[in-house]
């Protein structure tokens, strides 16, 4: 009879085994389900970030082209500009008449000169604000990506 009992005993020892077994194997397989999500989870956040950071890049790319063009486009002024004060100083010695007119015209076009360089400094002045701010932003998404890099490994 204590035989049977300690057969008993062992049959439900065993069978509490099997379910503390079954427990942890459930345990196991939810805790590589939550890795597997959450490097999935890292992965999609890194290729957002690296696509963040590539547009980042194309859109600093076209910002200095605009800075460049600008940079040109000032320099034509600047030199349309030397032209004109040069025409007016020749014509300051010609006639009275026809010096009136072309100083009027030069003058003219000096004023017109001057507010294109206003408005073409403006615009290289945006351009390189925008230009710092997109260096900021991709230096801090770099960051981010490195941050991600080394939580994934």
């Amino acid at each position: 009879q204590s035989l049977e009992r300690a057969k008993a005993q062992l049959s439900e020892q065993v069978k509490a085994l099997s379910a503390s077994a079954s427990s942890a194997e459930a345990a196991r397989a939810a805790a590589d389900a939550e890795v597997r999500r959450t490097a999935s989870d890292s992965e999609a956040q890194m290729r957002q970030l690296r696509a963040q950071i590539e547009q980042r890049d194309d859109d600093k790319g076209r910002l200095e082209a605009q800075l460049r063009t600008a940079g040109a486009e000032l320099q034509k002024a600047q030199t349309r500009l030397a032209t004109l004060e040069a025409e007016a100083r020749a014509l300051s010695t010609s006639g009275a008449a026809a010096q009136s007119k072309a100083q009027q015209d030069a003058q003219a076009a000096l004023a017109a000169w001057r507010e294109q360089e206003a408005s073409l400094r403006a615009k290289q002045s945006e351009l390189e604000s925008e230009t710092s701010a997109l260096r900021r932003t991709n230096s801090e998404l770099q960051s981010q990506l490195a941050s991600l890099q080394a939580t994934q490994q």
